[in-house]
């Protein structure tokens, strides 16, 4: 893996700050975004954006590009499914 510096719009790894990191994976991510995307229980839950590793302490986070893209589709998100479930997950995690 090359070294790549953490993007400039970051302030670098999110635990120790180090603008050294490699890609750890590429995004996922399909070109056309829409809040169907981040549902729990849909068939692309799990798709990731691109993600990096900082060499210095080992933590994996996701670039700021991907996290900018993605974090608007939560205010559109609408899951009927997910809320359905909300009283057996309760149950479960008791």
């Amino acid at each position: 893996m090359t070294n790549v510096a953490c993007q400039k719009s970051t302030t670098g790894c999110w635990l120790c700050g180090s603008q050294i990191c490699v890609e750890f994976a590429p995004s996922r991510l399909p070109a056309d975004l829409t809040p169907d995307l981040v549902k729990i229980t849909d068939k692309c839950y799990g798709l990731t954006g691109r993600l990096l590793e900082c060499k210095k302490c080992g933590f994996i986070f996701a670039d700021t590009e991907s996290v900018r893209a993605i974090e608007p589709l939560y205010a559109g998100l609408v899951d009927p499914d997910y809320q359905e479930s909300t009283a057996s997950r309760r149950r479960a995690s008791t």
